[in-house]
This record gives C-alpha cells, sequence and structure tokens, in this order.
C-alpha cells in the first residue's frame, strides 16, 4: 500500500431473500423456499448502485441455492466489478455436517456459482451461524478444497479469549504432517508446498476483556450508531488489519412482506431499523474505504478456457429436488403472502389463514 492512499478496509454483502434467514429457519425449510415472494433481484440491484455511488467494489456472499435459482442475477453481480464467495448450497450451519457432507456441499455450492457468474470462487463464509473454537477443522476442508481465504470466524465475546491474534486477519496452515496454525497481519503469497487459507473474521471491539462485535448488519441495526461509529473509528486509527463489514441486500429493504410467526424477539432481530440501514451504510462509505477480499489479497478470479467450458450454463436446469412449475416458485409463503396458485385454473378467493404456534 502507497503512503499517501487511504488505509483500505473490507466489504461483504449477504446475497440473500428475506425468508432464508437464520432468524426464520426453524419455520421456514429450504425446500419451502420456492413458495415466498422473492424480492432479490430488486434489492441486489438497490445495492449494486448504492455501491456505485461509492464506486466501491465488494465481496458477494452467495448460497449455491440462488446461483442455480437467479444465475442471470449472480452473473450481473459479477459483471458490475464485484467477487461472487461462496455460501455453501442452503442456508445451513457448520454443526449439521459431517467433514464428508461438507465436502460435498462446496462442490455443489462453487459448481452451481462459478457457472453462474463466470469467475473462480475462491472464498467462503458459513450461512448459519460463524465459527466456534470446535468447528476449526472446517477450515481445513476448505484449505484441502484450494480455497483461498475464509470468513466464518466470529471471536464474539470471550469465545476465542485464548488466542486473542484470531480478532484479525490471520493465516491457517495445514502441514504435511499434521496441522500448524501460523498468524501475521500483512498477507503474503502462499507458499508452493503446504496448503494455507487466509482467515479474515468479523471485527470486534475489545471492551473490558470481552470483543463486542461491530462488523455491520444486524449490530448496526440494534446498537446506538454513536457508539459503533466511534468504536469502527477506534479500529481505523489503532489497527493495522482492515476492518471487515458487511450486510445482507435484504436489509436495504423495509417493505420486505412480514413473517409473524416468530418471536418478538425474532422480529426485533430482523425488523428493527431496516428504515435507517441505507443511511447508515452511506455514512461509513462516504468515510472510509471498501474493497473485496480477494482484491485485497490480490487473487485472479479469472477462469481459464477449459474451466469455462466444463462449467457451461444449463439451460433450463432445476435441482433435482425442485420439480415446482415457475408460478410455485414465483409465490409467497405460508407465514407471509400464502402460495399462489396459477390465476387461469385457480379462481381468487379471499381466505383468512391462521397460523398456530
Amino acid at each position: 500500500m502507497l503512503p499517501d492512499a487511504p488505509k483500505q478496509h473490507l466489504l461483504t454483502v449477504g446475497l440473500e431473500d428475506y425468508f432464508q434467514v437464520a432468524a426464520f429457519r426453524p419455520l421456514i425449510e429450504h425446500k419451502q423456499w420456492y413458495r415466498f415472494e422473492t424480492r432479490l433481484e430488486q434489492n441486489t440491484r438497490k445495492a449494486l448502485d448504492l455501491l456505485d455511488r461509492f464506486d466501491i467494489q465488494a465481496t458477494f456472499f452467495v448460497n449455491g441455492w440462488v446461483g442455480d435459482r437467479f444465475p442471470e442475477l449472480v452473473r450481473l453481480v459479477a459483471d458490475r466489478g464485484h467477487e461472487i464467495a461462496d455460501k455453501g448450497y442452503y442456508h445451513r450451519t457448520i454443526r449439521q455436517m459431517t467433514p464428508s457432507e461438507f465436502r460435498e456441499d462446496l462442490a455443489k455450492s462453487r459448481e452451481a456459482l462459478e457457472r453462474a457468474c463466470g469467475q473462480k470462487v475462491v472464498g467462503y463464509r458459513v450461512s448459519h451461524g460463524w465459527f466456534t473454537p470446535t468447528d476449526l477443522w472446517a477450515l481445513d476442508v476448505l484449505a484441502d478444497e484450494g480455497y483461498a481465504y475464509d470468513a466464518s470466524l466470529a471471536p464474539a465475546w470471550r469465545r476465542f479469549a485464548g488466542e486473542p491474534w484470531r480478532r484479525f486477519q490471520h493465516e491457517h496452515t495445514v502441514r504435511k504432517q499434521g496441522l500448524e496454525l501460523s498468524h501475521s497481519e500483512i498477507p503474503t503469497p502462499f507458499s508452493d508446498g503446504d496448503r494455507s487459507i487466509w482467515e479474515f473474521p468479523r471485527s470486534s471491539y475489545r471492551l473490558l476483556g470481552l470483543d463486542i462485535p461491530i462488523a455491520g448488519g444486524n449490530y448496526f441495526r440494534q446498537f446506538p450508531q454513536w457508539l459503533v461509529k466511534r468504536a469502527v473509528a477506534a479500529w481505523h486509527r489503532r489497527v493495522e488489519a482492515p476492518f471487515v463489514m458487511y450486510f445482507h441486500v435484504w436489509e436495504l429493504d423495509p417493505e420486505q412482506p412480514k413473517i409473524n410467526a416468530v418471536s418478538f424477539l425474532q422480529r426485533i432481530r430482523h425488523y428493527r431499523n431496516l428504515d435507517k440501514m441505507e443511511r447508515v451504510l452511506e455514512d461509513y462509505f462516504g468515510a472510509y474505504s471498501f474493497t473485496g477480499i480477494a482484491d485485497y489479497l490480490g487473487l485472479d478470479t479469472q477462469r481459464s478456457a477449459a474451466e469455462s467450458s466444463r462449467l457451461a450454463p444449463r439451460v433450463g436446469e432445476l435441482s433435482r429436488s425442485d420439480s415446482t412449475t415457475p408460478v410455485e416458485r414465483n409465490g409467497c409463503g405460508p407465514h407471509g403472502c400464502g402460495p399462489v396458485a396459477d390465476p387461469a385454473t385457480t379462481a381468487r378467493t379471499p381466505i383468512s389463514k391462521v397460523v398456530a404456534c
């Protein structure tokens, strides 16, 4: 980095629809996603326009399911200059998978995303939850599968109190003769020998021995903004490593359909201050310089001709588990607007529906 250049921070974006979030997972399984009204395209375009206004390139973490259902949208994000990274095929936590199942999920989601976006996918973030100390085996699998970086660690509260360097970017190395962890604040080129993977944890603020999350998303919407702004400014002044910030495209949509069959706390978590989120992001985008993770690491995401040929788009292909019609896939869900039937064959009769919880 040149001495006169502004300090570069990292921006990641969750490209997911409002009904795919962790808060609604007890009510809405992935096999029900097709039944909900999608607002993914309009929210993604809104996010892209926001980033264009500030000339920001970001990393978009995307589920493979989205890559299969919305390939044109994923390609649009890539064509607008942003990196596409892996978020697993469905919205699942790492603790729902064995190492072999995790490896299979990576292969499925990566193929779907690379086919959709035309780029090499080199980064990963877990969809649901964050990696804890017992989940670090997943970094070995990711490194073995050739991923260059991960962004799934959340050193919140006292989760990694014995390893304070995990609050910042560090390199995880899988040695041929066993496991060894090395760490550094400045990226260096990978060696030709043992596999390595960079980790970019969610940023936090150290207060009274606790690591308070301040990375964006829900924390931007729930915590007092003056307090978060002071914490981010302190990171910018004192920490050499980049600040890792994130948001989801659905957080720019205060008019999204409401799913009422959730607890009061979950409604607060999901809907509170959605109308302010765009202004909050504009404030940070105007104050700091951001880029995507692959760009920060200087990684090449261009595919070779052979890779492009192997992953040519499959026109009209659907997942084996999706036997729904286009009308059903564009409908609303039972906890939102209700399933949409074909108007040519079904009379429109107003009903009231009570969902017992």
